[in-house]
């Protein structure tokens, strides 16, 4: 916060929003219009890792390719961040510690966006891996937004986490048993992971 704000190309950099895998996730809003956004900028660590960069390049790949309702819009990438239209709302976290638990009715809304959005990542040939409620912000119309795809893999690309042998990657709540044993996962490890959310 001592550095704010921050410019990056035609961007302001303002108060981060969330954590994913391998990048924060800040609010932003462009200079010239002083439209508000989202930037999702990767770690220093990941940054200058060989491994956790093609993790990063991956998901900034994803994002780029990948149209979805519950996955906001790249505007550009600007060399190492993704600028995104603004993603608004609190994360499924924030909003269970602070409610407790959903009602029926939003339970059902928000487990059938979530359905359909697996779904469309299973066939598009992308397994996410790393399913979690603070990767997940849902907006005050109740409209879900993933906000990070960083352990995410597709079958149109090498896999660097299967090409380094690492072990488990994610959060051991939510992960698949076969993904806590080390192993990496496939679409019923997404679908374990929904279950448990």
């Amino acid at each position: 916060s001592s550095l704010q704000p921050n410019f990056i190309g035609d961007y302001v950099v303002t108060r981060p929003i969330a954590a994913g895998a391998m990048s924060w996730l800040y609010e932003g809003y462009a200079v010239t219009s002083e439209d508000k956004l989202s930037l999702k900028i990767g770690f220093d660590e990941v940054l200058q890792n060989p491994l956790y960069r093609s993790c990063l390049e991956t998901e900034m790949h994803l994002f780029e390719t990948m149209s979805h309702p519950c996955l906001p819009k790249v505007r550009e990438r600007v060399e190492d961040v993704l600028v995104l239209e603004e993603v608004q709302g609190h994360s499924l976290l924030s909003l269970l510690n602070k409610k407790g638990q959903f009602d029926d009715k939003q339970l059902l809304t928000v487990f059938s966006q979530l359905c359909d959005l697996i779904a469309s990542l299973h066939s598009a040939g992308i397994v996410h891996h790393d399913l979690r409620p603070q990767v997940l912000m849902l907006d005050d119309k109740n409209h879900v937004h993933l906000i990070d795809m960083g352990l995410a893999a597709s079958d149109q690309q090498p896999d660097p986490i299967i090409a380094a042998g690492l072990g488990p990657q994610g959060d051991l709540l939510y992960l698949a048993p076969e993904q806590i044993q080390g192993k990496r996962g496939d679409p019923r490890s997404d679908i374990y992971g929904l279950g448990i959310l």
